[in-house]
């Protein structure tokens, strides 16, 4: 069963993708890339923009 938003086609791509991000972001940090503050404000606008794209998914019923 899927709904398709994005890229992701199937759990299994979502969780690929959540773990991979997630992998990515732990080396950022252990590198001194991205600080936590850093982070935070990238998560904030790359919300902003997803509610811009699928609004739909954000509507209260």
């Amino acid at each position: 069963m899927g709904m398709k938003y994005g890229d992701f086609d199937s759990l299994e791509e979502q969780v690929n993708n959540i773990l991979n991000t997630n992998a990515m972001l732990n080396l950022l940090n252990k590198k001194g890339i991205i600080n936590s503050k850093e982070f935070m404000e990238a998560k904030d606008e790359a919300l902003k923009d997803f509610k811009a794209l699928y609004p739909e998914l954000f509507e209260k019923k």
